[in-house]
């Protein structure tokens, strides 16, 4: 009798045990979506005046593409969320994501001991600041892989380079904003190495 009646106090204990882990993981889960919610969204307005020269008069609004690109990023993930411009001379804001710096480097590769172009890649790098609400400011880099053309870039031949450019930036802005939100969910966030070229 005394076995049964220490089974069924075993198997109760396990029951209000399991409820109340799985309500503590629904209301976790519940904070880490809601959280980036209730951040801002800005960018850099010098952004939209940065230029990526391609040819001897030829060159193209990479910020336009960076800017549009993060536009519709959080338009996509946040409803009621919307890209504001921040001008230079504003203080940054607490509870704020800013895209604050971006970089696209390109690379032409050769075939072996020949000046025969083989192939080239773009790549970006984009520079977040995450002011938490303290207004302690935190630097996240997103990198994109290298896309790659086999088409001299922006020759007459060549059809694909300015979307390549594009879908570069994008990618990195897509990875920086998943780096934010998961230091956000994790409650850990670490400055990010600067990595830009001098």
């Amino acid at each position: 009798m005394k076995n049964r009646i220490s089974i069924s106090f075993f198997f109760v204990f396990l029951f209000l045990v399991s409820c109340s882990f799985l309500e503590n993981k629904k209301s976790e889960g519940h904070l880490v979506s809601q959280k980036p919610n209730s951040y801002s969204f800005q960018y850099q307005s010098e952004l939209t005046h940065q230029f990526l020269k391609v040819g001897p008069s030829l060159q193209i609004s990479i910020g336009q593409f960076a800017v549009q690109s993060f536009s519709s990023l959080v338009a996509e993930t946040f409803a009621n969320q919307s890209l504001t411009e921040k001008q230079t001379k504003d203080p940054l804001e607490p509870n704020s994501i800013v895209l604050n710096r971006i970089q696209v480097n390109r690379t032409v590769v050769f075939e072996e001991g020949t000046t025969k172009f083989k192939y080239a890649t773009f790549s970006s790098i984009v520079e977040f600041l995450l002011v938490k609400p303290s207004g302690e400011t935190v630097r996240i880099l997103g990198h994109s892989l290298p896309i790659e053309i086999h088409q001299i870039p922006f020759s007459p031949e060549d059809g694909e380079s300015e979307g390549k450019i594009a879908g570069s930036l994008h990618s990195a802005l897509e990875e920086g904003l998943n780096q934010i939100f998961t230091l956000q969910a994790k409650g850990n966030e670490n400055e990010s190495r600067n990595m830009f070229q001098r």
